[in-house]
């Protein structure tokens, strides 16, 4: 097996799942499914469920050979590579599970990819879709996973195949996926990128993050203020040379009636 560990017996995990991978603690799935339900918003459409023996993933778009993968050939005919991932979601959650999938390099090889793409689109069967620069996924060696933590994905969480954006926010990881579309367009909106989100989803530092995180009522408020103070003090020193040219002048007067 391609596990350091063996599958842990642990309370609260489900059967085969492993708890940690080189060393490095994992979430469990059930905190993950947790986290699903009490945030039902992260799925656009509900739970999907998607036949097996129809489904086919789809290479599109700038390729030289279009393709169409079953799960299997998927699952079967591409070297598996593991990766520990978190899934950031700008919600405030966070989980970090082992992801088992394929390389989308791999995916796109056999396709011939066309030297004018720059972005990849990746769409789901929910209607959901989110894109990411292909340099970043070749550079990252981005994959799309079948697992996590050992475990087989479900409806639930994903079922065929999920998007495992490293160090991307969660809107980022796409769920569900159907199709890949290898595209010129590096200004592509996803679903939530055409909401307001901003395309560029890089995870933050802890300092930047934690602005990222603050209420934009309270940062709206707080801009609000700092308008009003600088207001203030201009309206402040205007008011000083106004009544500084008042008393010049009542002087001057005074001085020429005097003379």
């Amino acid at each position: 097996p391609p596990y350091t560990t063996q599958p842990s017996t642990a309370p609260g995990l489900l059967p085969g799942e492993v708890n940690d991978y080189q060393g490095q603690s994992l979430t469990p799935v059930n905190v993950y499914i947790r986290y699903l339900i009490e945030h039902p918003d992260v799925a656009i459409a509900g739970t999907q469920h998607i036949n097996r023996e129809t489904y086919r993933l789809g290479i599109t778009g700038l390729v030289n050979n279009p393709l169409n993968y079953t799960y299997d050939a998927i699952v079967n005919n591409f070297n598996s590579t593991l990766q520990v991932g978190t899934l950031p979601c700008v919600e405030g959650w966070s989980v970090t599970l082992l992801w088992q999938g394929v390389p989308i390099t791999d995916l796109l090889r056999q396709a011939g990819v066309s030297p004018n793409a720059n972005t990849l689109i990746f769409l789901a069967s929910d209607g959901y879709s989110s894109s990411l620069p292909l340099q970043y996924v070749t550079q990252n060696n981005i994959i799309i996973a079948y697992k996590m933590n050992n475990l087989t994905l479900t409806n639930q969480t994903g079922w065929p195949l999920f998007l495992v954006a490293q160090n991307q926010y969660g809107y980022k990881w796409v769920e569900w996926l159907t199709e890949i579309n290898v595209s010129n367009n590096s200004n592509y909106l996803g679903y939530w990128e055409s909401r307001g989100y901003p395309n560029n989803a890089t995870v933050l530092d802890a300092q930047s993050a934690a602005l990222f995180s603050i209420d934009p009522v309270v940062l709206s408020v707080a801009a609000i203020s700092i308008v009003a103070v600088i207001i203030a003090v201009a309206l402040f020193f205007s008011r000083r040379r106004i009544l500084r040219k008042k008393v010049f002048f009542q002087h001057l007067k005074c001085t020429v009636l005097y003379k």
